[in-house]
């Protein structure tokens, strides 16, 4: 029978948990708290798969996969199961090490499905995740704007509310090309494609303001 741990800080979410995994044919073979709980439990059950959330009592889930990637020895496969929504989150999880992310607000089958293909030896995104993940607008709302300095940041903002490049570099007392070289860092910065796609994405980080 297939092993499983739960790391999650919250005792109802372990409990409900348990039984939804339990009443599909898994054994949950022990349940953590926080993240010193949770590798002294993968070195003493040796699960086969470990469902993590991100946060243990102020301390990071993904600490914790990184931590037993870094060990010798097989390490259980990791599933985090996470509020988060957001391509930060999951990015971070993927480059943790961690083959799947299944956001809390998905339905039982999901997360049920999620560990199935984790375990065949397959990769999952959850489908808020990965809708996360495919909006590029969300990527710029997670810290990308932090980066720019405060003439992109303008230059950002009057693209967002509309203005043609003209009447953008007009407004900002800057030439045409120097507005066209500004967007052009602009998407460097935000990892953008296209002067399209980066208006778009201003004129939906405008509307969240």
């Amino acid at each position: 029978m297939t092993r499983i741990l739960l790391a999650e800080d919250h005792p109802l979410v372990r409990h409900g948990l348990r039984s939804l995994l339990e009443m599909a044919g898994f054994q949950v073979c022990g349940e953590a708290e926080s993240r010193a709980e949770a590798l002294q439990a993968v070195r003493t059950t040796r699960p086969d798969l470990l469902l993590v959330d991100l946060t243990l009592w102020g301390e990071s889930g993904l600490d914790v996969i990184r931590d037993l990637r870094r060990e010798e020895g097989a390490a259980p496969r990791a599933l985090v199961y996470s509020m988060h929504e957001d391509w930060l989150h999951v990015r971070q999880a993927f480059q943790a090490g961690a083959e799947g992310y299944v956001t809390k607000r998905e339905l039982p089958e999901v997360l049920l499905e999620a560990v199935r293909v984790v375990l065949d030896g397959g990769v999952y995104t959850s489908p808020r995740a990965a809708a996360a993940v495919a909006d590029p607008a969300s990527r710029v709302r997670l810290g990308g704007l932090d980066a720019l300095s405060a003439q992109e940041e303008d230059l950002f903002r009057k693209l967002g509310e509309g203005m043609g490049m003209g009447e953008l570099a007009e407004q900002m007392g800057i030439s045409r090309k120097t507005a066209e070289s500004y967007c052009d860092r602009l998407l460097v910065k935000l990892d953008l494609k296209g002067m399209k796609v980066l208006r778009l994405v201003a004129i939906a980080c405008g509307k969240d303001r």
